[in-house]
């Protein structure tokens, strides 16, 4: 009997960044998703977290704040914690004297596993 060639399964990508991009409005359920999210993927240990912001809007208000926690507590942990701006992010950032890194065109080419965390705000919504 001829046994057929087994697929090779895909490694795990230990070490390479993973990349989240959030879309939509920056509230409480966002942030919670993103939490979970980026926790689960993050377990086996220190990685590269790039955190895509160009397509989320916030305000300098409590949720801007819980988000500006949550990514220090990732980086508190010992991850890498990378974003990509747009430029009221940009400046949302420096006047509240926060500082992450910014991910280059490179690391972005490293980048096997990529999160979209997306909100609905439509009439629809959640249908």
């Amino acid at each position: 009997m001829a046994l057929a060639p087994v697929p090779v399964a895909v490694p795990l990508t230990i070490g390479s960044p993973i990349a989240v991009r959030l879309i939509g409005m920056l509230d409480r359920p966002l942030i919670e998703t993103f939490a979970d999210s980026c926790a689960g993927v993050l377990v086996g240990g220190p990685r590269t977290l790039i955190v895509s912001l160009t397509d989320v809007q916030a305000l300098k208000d409590e949720s801007f704040r819980r988000f500006v926690a949550t990514l220090e507590s990732f980086r508190a942990a010992g991850h890498d914690v990378r974003v990509k701006l747009n430029a009221s992010w940009r400046k949302l950032l420096r006047e509240n004297r926060t500082f992450f890194g910014e991910a280059d065109e490179e690391l972005h080419k490293a980048t096997r596993r990529q999160l979209i965390i997306a909100q609905t705000t439509g009439k629809g919504a959640g249908r």
